[in-house]
């Protein structure tokens, strides 16, 4: 229960396998989630044709003291954070499966959030690029959503950090990169 408390809101498997799965197997994972849901731990969603589990936020905080008292919180969180990094990279925005990713990115918005919290937590230059690069991406996420106000809000809050390894000039070409990268070229960067 420790390892899912992790998750903001809902989850797939595939999202418990790449963060929880280096302690087991893919089998060992769906038999201990079918115990969590027997166990009434979690909840069995279903959106369309994708099944999704969901813990009550009450038992998520005593998971969370739980993994905390082990000292595996943030190696939890590091791993939530890097497995949600590499999903919103795979993201296809200009492609057949647009809508499949808006509606999965949909799903997982307070896993994205969370994720984003954790590279905006960290003092590194690479948790610094992590938060530029995440939010540049998910840009186009928030503007398909309409959610012009929360896109603004982190690329604000992932730009205003402050370290010696990255001047505004090296945070602007990050975020322009990206968004360059992910939308053909649409978008102009100015210096």
């Amino acid at each position: 229960m420790g390892s899912d408390s992790v998750f903001a809101g809902v989850f797939e498997l595939d999202d418990a396998n790449g963060i929880c799965g280096l302690v087991m197997s893919p089998e060992d994972l769906l038999d201990a989630l079918t115990s969590l849901v027997d166990k009434s731990i979690l909840i069995r969603e279903e959106w369309g044709t994708t099944v999704c589990f969901r813990m009550l936020e009450t038992l998520r905080e005593y998971g969370r003291e739980k993994a905390e008292e082990a000292a595996q919180f943030v190696d939890l969180r590091r791993r939530h954070h890097d497995w949600h990094r590499r999903l919103v990279a795979e993201a296809e925005w200009i492609s057949a499966y647009q809508l499949e990713w808006i509606t999965r990115l949909e799903r997982q918005n307070s896993n994205l959030r969370e994720a984003l919290e954790f590279s905006l937590a960290g003092d590194d230059d690479a948790a610094i690029e992590s938060s530029l690069t995440m939010t540049a991406t998910l840009l186009l996420f928030w503007l398909t959503r309409g959610r012009f106000n929360e896109g603004r809000n982190w690329l604000g809050r992932a730009l205003a950090r402050k370290t010696p390894g990255f001047d505004g000039r090296t945070r602007q070409g990050l975020v322009c990169r990206e968004r360059s990268r992910r939308s053909t070229g649409r978008f102009l960067c100015r210096s």
